[in-house]
């Protein structure tokens, strides 16, 4: 397998375990609406005010809930259950889009692959667009009309 397929193939893996989680996960869909049409205000806005540009970091780039350090640590299997769940996800993923290449024999060139790799978040950021689903840090933030 090429290294252009690699590529094409987990830039395809990253954008599919997003869209599962937001078709499947009604929590994580509503969150992101929600915090998108927040910034989608604040970008509006040609002049921000401090507290304006806090707001618009703090949603950009949330922060970690701090743990006080008085409560006792209790343990979970939580976090350990939902990091294999993602790994299994991403292996599972991985390995249909090798399967579909494999089997339809393509193999495309880097320059094909860099192309694909500019437009593909461009398009899917156009059509999550609409349900204000869009994610933040692609290149298509770049060339908002």
């Amino acid at each position: 397998m090429i290294f252009a397929n690699m590529l094409i193939i987990l830039f395809l893996t990253y954008y599919t375990i997003y869209m599962i989680t937001l078709l499947f996960d009604k929590n994580v869909r509503e969150s992101v609406q929600i915090t998108n049409i927040k910034l989608n205000e604040l970008r509006i806005i040609p002049i921000k005010t401090v507290k304006q540009q806090k707001q618009f970091l703090d949603l950009k780039h949330p922060k970690r809930q701090v743990v006080d350090k008085n409560i006792k640590y209790k343990f979970s299997w939580k976090p350990g259950i939902s990091m294999l769940t993602g790994i299994i996800k991403f292996i599972i993923i991985v390995q249909f889009y090798l399967f579909i290449f494999r089997y339809f024999k393509i193999d495309l060139y880097f320059w094909q692959a860099i192309l694909f790799v500019i437009l593909f978040p461009i398009l899917s950021n156009y059509l999550l667009s609409k349900f204000d689903l869009q994610k933040g840090g692609d290149l298509s933030v770049i060339f908002r009309y």
